[in-house]
């Protein structure tokens, strides 16, 4: 009996340690920090979200924008993508009261975003460089898209060390 559980446990280990590793090597090039609440509540003071609006949020980590832009408008539907294994599991589970809300597992730069959607993500501009827009409005937190000139730049008011702005690109 105790070999068997021993045996579980080893087996466990293992497997947690290979999908950490997974997400070090693979998925990591993209770090998971999530905007602090007071940021998110600026943010989406200054976007207007209609009922019939898609909205998603590219690289959700825990899905607290989608939460809190849920909690605004609860009449839009809302899609959070996640690439790396542990933020998605926390989004599911944070978001499974809230029929809204979809979290998918997957690589942002290969998704097909539906047309007249607002996307609103914090990526490094590689990234931001590398998501095929086409049609949709985009606010970008902290940087802007590379090749892209923003429609407008709103710096926040109360601001953390790593975010301290915001771009708005129309839909092309």
């Amino acid at each position: 009996m105790i070999m068997i559980f021993t045996l579980i446990v080893i087996f466990l280990l293992l497997l947690a340690i290979c999908i950490i590793a997974w997400d070090k090597i693979i998925v990591g090039k993209v770090p998971f920090i999530s905007l602090p609440n007071e940021i998110i509540t600026q943010v989406l003071a200054h976007i207007t979200i209609r009922p019939d609006t898609t909205v998603y949020d590219l690289g959700c980590g825990d899905g607290r924008v989608l939460i809190q832009a849920a909690q605004k408008q609860p009449r839009a539907t809302y899609i959070g993508i996640e690439r790396a294994f542990w933020p998605y599991l926390l989004a599911k589970y944070k978001t499974r009261n809230i029929p809204q809300i979809t979290i998918l597992r997957g690589d942002i730069t290969k998704i097909a975003l539906k047309k007249s959607a607002l996307v609103i993500c914090y990526l490094l501009p590689e990234l931001l460089a590398k998501i095929p827009y086409s049609g949709q409005s985009v606010i970008s937190v902290e940087y802007q898209i590379p090749g892209r000139k923003p429609n407008k730049k709103v710096v926040l008011k109360k601001h953390s060390r790593l975010v301290s702005k915001m771009f708005f690109y129309n839909a092309n």
